[in-house]
């Protein structure tokens, strides 16, 4: 699986026709969360850059490859929601490697279960840039982890199972 870095991502994203005309409408928008879903099962992934303005969040997705299209998906910020703060690309813990200190938090945890998939979210929470991750391992094992961007350092660590969220 081809994992590239968000600095790549963003550069692609910044050349393409789509994100052009989309700084053209608006100006005011701002980078403020990146989305990746990175399969290791399935050896798939996905990857979307956010921006955001006070009334619209714009969702980029971004396909690995020259051949694909960038597209955009739009959704309106409600009232209530807590608002997205403005980050930037520059991290020391990339996308790439969140598996290898994923898979180390699961042996230091005594987990092992193997791992199958990673949602990750790069955001600010409490003011600071961390790896919001959600992973899926085999046994239906669930585990939310918070990692900063900066340090590699795990914030929070959470082990759940399917089973967990399933209604009796």
């Amino acid at each position: 699986m081809e994992i590239p870095l968000i600095k790549e991502l963003s550069e692609k994203l910044q050349k393409s026709e789509a994100f052009l005309k989309f700084k053209e409408e608006y100006p005011d928008a701002f980078f403020c969360a990146g989305f990746f879903i990175l399969n290791f099962k399935a050896d798939t992934s996905d990857f979307s850059l956010d921006y955001r303005n006070d009334k619209q969040i714009f969702s980029f997705k971004i396909p690995v490859g020259e051949s694909k299209n960038i597209f955009m998906e739009t959704s309106d910020i409600f009232e209530k929601q807590k608002p997205l703060d403005k980050i930037n690309c520059d991290v020391q813990v990339d996308i790439g490697d969140l598996k290898e200190i994923v898979e180390k938090s699961l042996m230091e945890n005594n987990i092992k279960n193997k791992l199958e998939e990673i949602i990750a979210v790069l955001q600010i929470i409490d003011n600071q840039k961390v790896w919001n991750l959600t992973c899926m391992c085999e046994g239906f094992t669930i585990i939310s982890i918070q990692i900063h961007s900066e340090t590699s350092g795990v914030v929070k660590f959470e082990k759940r199972n399917l089973l967990d969220f399933v209604k009796k």
